[in-house]
């Protein structure tokens, strides 16, 4: 190892909303992420979401930055979303951004307080997962 490892991040809506209102607090830990190196990733899910909301606007500038994960019916994702779903407290949105992140063993970024609901839907010790909250 030789300590130059960056964990994935997965931005969760509330981050993704938080670009759009051009949160400092975000913007910088953004800009961290980027001058890492670290992979970014935004299931598809969440941008799906953020289109449905009133004004359907996306953060263009800091999605560029980011992999969009298109979530397939075969995957482990999908397999992790379910069983979430199925046994979890999150709702179908929560369970597919904890999947995305267990799945690529990433840290999830997100304003919402919902965050501890991701926690408590990621209860078994193999599959961890870590949130920064903004």
């Amino acid at each position: 190892m030789t300590g130059n490892f960056r964990p994935p991040v997965v931005y969760a809506v509330g981050a993704l909303e938080a670009a759009l209102a051009n949160d400092r607090r975000f913007m910088a830990l953004h800009k961290c992420f980027l001058l890492d190196e670290c992979r970014l990733i935004v299931p598809s899910a969440v941008r799906s979401e953020l289109r449905a909301r009133p004004g359907g606007r996306e953060p263009t500038t800091v999605l560029s930055a980011c992999k969009t994960d298109w979530h397939d019916d075969a995957g482990v994702v999908n397999e992790y979303m379910i069983d979430f779903a199925l046994h979890g407290k999150a709702n179908r949105l929560d369970a597919v951004v904890a999947a995305t992140a267990v799945a690529y063993r990433a840290i999830v970024v997100t304003t919402e307080v919902n965050a501890l609901e991701l926690m408590w839907a990621v209860d078994d010790v193999d599959r961890p997962m870590s949130i920064i909250t903004i």
